[in-house]
């Protein structure tokens, strides 16, 4: 491969052409009453910080910088963050991606642009929150709250401010300290992105890979885009199968978010399991476009992520409580496989099998 053919993730996208389209499609909105606005930024400030606190307490994880960054933001605003902090991780990733002719790198600048503005569009109408690593620089990891998207589902179903904003918070939060608590979890995330980003370059081979296994899954009766949408039904071989690491690491933390915000809530939050449900139903709402829309961005199969990582650790937490949950942050090679996510006893049979982990295990009970 020569240097001529050669660039960075970040070239394969038009950056600013996204940021256009996602403005010209979220359009201009009505803001929030400024005093609306101002209980949101002091609560999300409040709400963070205590987070932190109830979190750090109930998993034994600790940031080195404590309690993240808070910051409350429009649709737009999220948006454009989300559009700034990709290509910020895309430009970091030192791993070279194949290149092609420069007509071709041009139109795949704009199709990468286009696809990616409109995601980001469509998505600041559904995210509450979100935390965002995307540095080497812990300093900057920041939770982000949507102001308009959380005040509305609070007026349209009554949610009390207070709890519905700590609950957001807390699963935010959760994810903050993963990343931050765990020592080897940021560069592990950021070597999974390089690998893909690597991989992801598309030829005819990789297409001919794609095509047979799509074909092979509407056989079977099954829909293409159920595992991961679009990405995984196009992907090569070698990219999916880093795509499935990536899926059971995703899957691993937010099911883990979730079942910290179980065990965290009801003391704090009598309104969690109301909240829980009215936001499983919205999910489950919608146009059938809407819904296909969901399954080729790859949103549905993320939101299998929560219910399978949440029955993963459930599972493992009644086979051996906190000290299996322990055990998952110790080291890369702990980390259960999407098989395994899917199938616990898996997992729990090659801990206890290995003698040093299973020796782990009793020094930490």
């Amino acid at each position: 491969m020569s240097a001529t053919n050669v660039g960075t993730a970040a070239e394969l996208i038009d950056f600013s052409l996204a940021s256009r389209i996602c403005a010209r499609t979220i359009g201009r909105s009505q803001a929030l009453p400024l005093e609306v606005t101002k209980r949101l930024t002091s609560d999300a400030l409040s709400l963070t910080s205590s987070a932190y606190e109830r979190v750090s307490a109930v998993t034994g994880l600790v940031s080195p910088t404590g309690p993240p960054r808070a910051v409350v933001l429009d649709r737009l605003g999220w948006a454009e963050t989300n559009i700034g902090s990709l290509s910020e991780l895309l430009s970091r990733i030192d791993q070279p991606v194949q290149r092609g002719f420069a007509t071709t790198n041009a139109i795949t600048r704009a199709s990468s642009g286009t696809q990616i503005g409109l995601m980001f569009a469509w998505l600041s109408r559904r995210v509450l929150g979100q935390y965002d690593m995307v540095t080497g620089d812990p300093d900057r990891d920041g939770v982000y709250y949507v102001g308009p998207n959380i005040y509305g589902l609070e007026r349209r179903h009554g949610f009390a401010p207070s709890e519905f904003r700590l609950w957001i918070a807390l699963h935010e939060v959760t994810h903050h300290l993963q990343f931050s608590g765990v020592p080897w979890m940021r560069e592990y995330f950021f070597d999974l992105v390089a690998r893909a980003s690597a991989l992801g370059a598309s030829n005819a081979e990789t297409f001919a890979e794609a095509r047979t296994r799509a074909m092979e899954i509407i056989r079977r009766g099954e829909n293409p885009l159920h595992e991961g949408g679009i990405a995984t039904l196009l992907a090569g071989t070698k990219l999916l199968a880093t795509l499935r690491e990536a899926q059971a690491l995703m899957s691993l933390l937010e099911g883990h978010a979730e079942y910290v915000m179980s065990i965290t809530a009801p003391d704090a939050i009598p309104g969690a399991k109301r909240f829980a449900s009215v936001l499983r139903e919205r999910r489950e709402q919608g146009s059938p476009l809407a819904k296909f829309v969901q399954q080729a961005l790859g949103f549905e199969a993320k939101l299998r992520q929560y219910h399978e990582g949440h029955a993963f650790i459930d599972s493992i937490a009644s086979a051996g409580g906190t000290e299996f949950i322990a055990l998952l942050w110790q080291s890369r090679e702990n980390l259960p496989d999407i098989d395994e996510i899917r199938e616990p006893s898996r997992w729990i049979s090659r801990i206890e099998g290995g003698s040093s982990r299973a020796h782990g295990r009793h020094a930490l009970s």
